[in-house]
């Protein structure tokens, strides 16, 4: 059968503000990468290029750096590229790109239909601790919202919380888990790796060192695991503006010696098929992509069994362990669990493997595939 011609596919321009540094820009790379080529084209717009993640864009994904390199200019700049591509559908990640995304193609001739990414929890983003910025970007989202002609929540949590932020959207909510796995993250796992100076078990954490990650619990946690493994090491990689404090609270602990800090890793799958354990410790997440990622490459995950998204990866006890956020107690006694006993280290490793076959790249796009089809076509009820 003869492939169809460019004009016969549907032109996807997906749209976020970068594509470098978290699990919504990673996800996104991964979908546009693995969107079936018979039925789609695909183009990426950024406002701001430089993005490290920039050079894993397929060779035939049209690549478009806004001109301004800030959100706030992207309005504008986004209208006069719809208009130039004229893509048949606008796919955007993140609630300040999903605003410009909706506010850009307002009152556009022939505009194509937009379906907003919601990537993060908004009971916890917005409602939690609002200061003006988050106020402003709610009002946005409940004013602009309604205009999606379908929504990609990332897990059935995060699709009640949009539901009932502006419920008018409730009906083209679909929820649809992030691309967590492809072949990359197995090649990059695989390439050789020189660990810091130590001998014992590796706790490994990956996220930004942020209030959300949890990781004040983690190093109280740690502290108390090494009361009984002693010569076990944590390695936290990330960065971010707690930076200083973590570091201060490591050596208040007496553990600065065993916490390995490295920042930002282009790579941290070697990290992670080279840890003994990977500890995700999150009060609040919108999926948790380091959950898929560490099972993938075969490590066994503890993880706080926060709103929203672990639980809907794990299963407690067969493919991860489950624990309650802000426990350093329940942490410590988790980890200790997998470090001590092989013959369930190696169950978490077999069961994890096998779950994140689950949120592999090509099925998931193969999801987003249908979801677009289907609000291309008109498939998904106004209101």
């Amino acid at each position: 059968m003869p492939e169809p011609r460019a004009e016969e596919r549907l032109h996807v321009l997906f749209f976020t503000a970068s594509l470098g540094g978290g699990g919504a820009e990673k996800h996104l790379v991964r979908v546009a990468n693995h969107l079936d080529r018979g039925r789609f084209r695909v183009s990426v717009a950024v406002a701001r290029g430089g993005g490290s993640y920039e050079s894993e864009l397929a060779p035939d994904v049209a690549f478009h750096p806004l001109p301004g390199g800030r959100m706030a200019r992207a309005p504008l700049a986004l209208r006069r590229l719809v208009r130039r591509l004229r893509p048949d559908l606008v796919c955007s990640f993140m609630d300040h790109a999903n605003c410009v995304a909706l506010a850009s193609t307002a009152g556009l001739r022939g505009a194509p239909p937009v379906v907003a990414g919601v990537q993060v929890s908004p009971a916890m983003e917005f409602l939690r601790d609002p200061d003006w910025r988050r106020r402003a970007l709610l009002r946005a989202i409940r004013a602009l919202y309604p205009r999606a002609a379908g929504v990609v929540a990332i897990s059935r949590g995060v699709e009640d919380e949009v539901a009932r932020v502006v419920p008018r959207v409730a009906p083209r909510i679909r929820v649809i888990y992030n691309a967590g796995v492809d072949d990359e993250v197995m090649r990059l796992a695989a390439e050789p790796f020189e660990p810091p100076p130590g001998e014992g078990p590796v706790v490994l954490a990956c996220g930004r060192l942020t209030e959300q990650k949890g990781f004040s619990t983690l190093l109280d946690a740690f502290a108390l695991l090494r009361r009984t493994v002693p010569a076990a090491r944590l390695w936290l990689v990330g960065e971010g503006e707690l930076r200083g404090e973590l570091t201060a609270q490591a050596a208040a602990l007496g553990i600065a010696d065993a916490v390995w800090m490295p920042g930002f890793r282009a790579n941290p799958y070697q990290l992670m098929r080279a840890a003994d354990v990977f500890a995700l410790s999150s009060l609040w997440e919108g999926f948790g992509n380091v959950i898929v990622e560490a099972m993938a490459v075969g490590t066994p995950v503890v993880a706080t069994d926060c709103p929203h998204g672990p639980a809907e990866i794990i299963r407690d006890g067969k493919s991860g362990l489950l624990i309650p956020p802000s426990d350093a107690g329940a942490l410590a006694g988790a980890l200790a669990r997998v470090l001590g006993d092989g013959a369930l280290a190696g169950r978490l490793r077999e069961a994890g493997r096998a779950r994140a076959n689950d949120f592999a790249a090509p099925a998931i796009a193969a999801g987003y595939g249908r979801f677009f089809q289907a609000v291309a076509h008109g498939h998904l009820p106004a209101e």
